[in-house]
């Protein structure tokens, strides 16, 4: 009888100690689908505002199912997100934990790739088995759903934290300015600002004609005469000198394209013109993406990105390349920001160079 090299060098120790790691992820994973229910139905802003409430009084508060809601509190009750009063049957959410899940909106975004992720797995599996881009029509299916549920919670951070950036952006903006946004989607963003600011003239550009159509219903429905849609390529704007702010919010593109479009951008910028730019946090250096505090959730997002075909790869991705982009397109002077109620992204601001 012989014994494999494997049977002699595996720990056991180490094997147990994994298997329990694993185990906790699996649960942790779990958790973070309940947690992201939690924003997608309500039940985290119902719980911050009520104090030691039963089931049936939060469930009537979010127009919930009392049994479901019962569910959920349980499973948020074992992952040590809410306490429980046994004696009088009540939830309450801690002051400290609501000051983490409600005060800002970055984890509610950042949950509700989860789903989304996972709504790709059989053309991710497919993908990955057969050396080919996940189709076109998946990919923008994720990047569409995920763009229209955050525009709301993301509009809020544009007025607080993301113009703010700019040093006198918004007194210029109620001044009057000429805006293009590249990749506006169904123009959620742009309408609240044409809304914000009436002496301003936005334009949305988007690949999708069924979101510029959607986009156009709305602009129509509010009455904003002051905001126009177009389906447009990013990389072909063909303007000369027309903008004084263009924004490209998660426009994603791959390395020719994205060189292009911000050629473009430099082109239809006026002298004193701002490109305002967020793409996600993510460095071409492996060490410093592992620090990152979700780091898991990070990488798992470039790597569906790029087997969707919208995202580069190796040392074309990240801050690091993207810099390197905007200075080859002629936009320099150069900030990059990262918002602390915001860690998946990061800023940047570019003018002509």
């Amino acid at each position: 009888m012989t014994t494999s090299f494997a049977e002699w060098t595996i720990s056991p120790e180490r094997t147990a100690a994994f298997e329990n790691r694993l185990q906790q992820k699996i649960n942790q994973g779990s958790l973070a689908m309940m947690i992201a229910l939690g924003y997608r139905t309500g039940l985290w802003k119902v719980l911050s505002q009520l104090d030691h409430a039963t089931c049936q009084e939060i469930a009537d508060e979010s127009g919930l199912n009392a049994e479901y809601v019962a569910d959920w509190l349980a499973a948020m009750l074992g992952g040590g997100l809410i306490d429980y009063d046994p004696i009088f049957q009540t939830y309450r959410l801690p002051r400290e934990h609501a000051e983490i899940l409600t005060s800002s909106t970055q984890y509610e975004e950042a949950l509700r790739w989860l789903p989304l992720l996972g709504k790709l797995e059989d053309e991710l599996a497919v993908g990955l088995a057969q050396e080919t881009a996940v189709p076109e029509t998946a990919g923008d299916r994720l990047l569409t759903v995920h763009t229209s549920e955050q525009s709301a919670s993301f509009t809020n951070q544009l007025f607080q934290s993301i113009l703010p950036l700019v040093p006198g952006l918004i007194m210029r903006l109620s001044e009057g300015l000429d805006v293009l946004d590249l990749g506006c989607g169904d123009g959620a963003v742009l309408l609240e600002l044409a809304a914000a600011f009436p002496e301003s003239r936005f334009v949305g550009y988007d690949p999708s004609g069924q979101l510029i159509e959607q986009a156009r219903h709305s602009a129509i429905s509010r009455e904003l005469e002051n905001v126009s849609f177009f389906q447009r390529d990013l990389t072909a704007i063909h303007a000369i000198q027309s903008f004084d702010l263009i924004t490209a919010f998660d426009v994603n593109l791959e390395g020719s394209d994205q060189d292009r479009m911000l050629r473009e951008v430099q082109s239809a910028l006026r002298p004193d013109g701002i490109l305002l730019l967020r793409e996600l946090a993510v460095s071409w250096h492996r060490d410093e993406n592992l620090q990152h505090p979700l780091s898991a959730l990070l990488l798992s997002i470039c790597s569906v990105r790029s087997l969707a075909g919208h995202a580069q790869s190796g040392k074309r991705r990240g801050k690091e390349a993207l810099c390197l982009c905007l200075e080859a397109a002629g936009l320099g002077v150069l900030e990059c920001h990262q918002l602390s109620q915001d860690v998946l992204h990061e800023y940047y601001i570019a003018r002509q160079s």
